[in-house]
């Protein structure tokens, strides 16, 4: 059977619905897989599918039929279909929003997949000029270099598209059908793939046969370079949001000053959430913080008193639903109607108001006036949670 019979058999077997559909529902699950990957790492991106055209495949193969160690390994009786360069008949692009995650999903693709062909990073068709340049007529030419639609040479300052790419076999298929079908993956950004897409129908599928000018050239160029520059911005920027949850993560365990800073933390951080209605029933300033912030620093980790930072205070607001309060506090008596956050603090971890209106008041006296003088650090924590 000669190469072209075999080339002719794999294209009317590829255009037949049953393969169009198995080759969907594998785009489609390999996407949902990689969807649920970026939810797992935490990462942002879009994932999208495609699937490869007729006409598309039968000019790559005519193009192939010139090589000679393609056509001898088709005649060796290799199904088409595994040869590296067919693994993007069923194509999966994922365009994430910082580039250093790359890597990243690259890794968890890597232990859903067993990788049959890696390409590895990918350029979009150009090649860096090679050796030094001494006319000076090519001077202000760019460092890239790319063939045009009728094979002339074009030149431009930046490196275009570039993603990381590999073709892959499921280690798990959902479905048994897709047990013997391969998935072109490619990993990038947003931005490049974006513009990506621009440069693509601008300059290759030229709508309306319009040929695309030197100067709509340069300005696809320009893009590019914005582009790479909005990527390398991207990069500072992730690694500013990592260094800003880390001074975080630090002020979170820092102590309160004094009752104004606690104040004002509440306000920010729940009172601001709120709406209007339920605004109005929380007391502001509260009327206890000061009281709140200095037995929390002078007894913290006694009987179990939290620390007086955001972390230990958030905490205990969240574990005892202290924002779900409908009742009122009151202090002597029901003059005040209000919500007093730092009073429901106080009684959360123990505070006596009716028998004590001091701050000498011990940790130790609150668990004997409220649950008795028997009771022991640990049936006091207990009973508390």
């Amino acid at each position: 059977m000669t190469y072209e019979h075999k080339v002719a058999i794999f294209l009317d077997r590829f255009q037949r619905a049953p393969e169009q559909e198995r080759l969907t529902l594998q785009a489609a699950s390999t996407k949902q897989e990689c969807e649920k990957m970026l939810v797992k790492l935490g990462v942002k991106g879009i994932v999208t599918t495609r699937i490869k055209k007729y006409d598309s495949l039968n000019k790559k193969l005519k193009d192939m039929g010139h090589d000679p160690e393609f056509v001898e390994w088709v005649a060796k009786g290799h199904d088409i279909r595994l040869h590296e360069e067919m693994g993007d008949l069923a194509g999966v692009r994922i365009g994430l929003f910082f580039p250093d995650d790359v890597v990243k999903l690259t890794a968890e693709i890597k232990r859903s997949f067993t990788v049959a062909h890696l390409f590895g990073t990918v350029t979009g068709g150009r090649e860096a000029a090679q050796g030094r340049n001494t006319d000076v007529e090519k001077h202000t030419r760019g460092a890239w270099r790319s063939l045009g639609v009728h094979g002339e040479e074009e030149d431009w300052e930046f490196y275009g598209y570039k993603s990381w790419q590999m073709v892959v076999d499921w280690k798990n298929p959902p479905h048994p059908e897709l047990k013997s079908l391969r998935v072109e993956i490619q990993v990038g950004t947003v931005v490049t793939q974006a513009w990506a897409e621009v440069q693509h129908n601008i300059i290759y599928k030229r709508p309306d046969d319009i040929l695309a000018t030197p100067t709509m050239r340069r300005i696809i160029d320009a893009v590019n370079g914005l582009a790479i520059t909005t990527d390398i911005m991207l990069r500072e920027l992730e690694r500013s949001l990592e260094i800003a949850k880390g001074e975080a993560k630090e002020r979170a365990k820092r102590p309160f000053k004094n009752g104004e800073e606690f104040s004002e933390w509440f306000r920010k951080t729940y009172l601001d959430q709120m709406d209007a209605h339920e605004r109005q029933k929380w007391e502001y300033p509260p009327s206890w913080a000061s009281s709140l912030v200095e037995i929390c620093c002078n007894e913290r980790g006694y009987g179990g008193v939290p620390g007086a930072c955001p972390e230990d205070l958030g905490r205990l607001i969240r574990s005892r639903n202290l924002l779900q309060t409908r009742q009122a506090t009151h202090l002597r008596t029901n003059a005040y109607q209000k919500l007093d956050i730092a009073m429901l603090l106080l009684q959360a971890i123990g505070y006596d108001f009716g028998a004590n209106d001091n701050l000498g008041y011990g940790v130790a006296e609150i668990r004997r006036d409220q649950y008795g003088s028997g009771a022991t650090g640990n049936e006091y924590l207990n009973l508390r949670m």
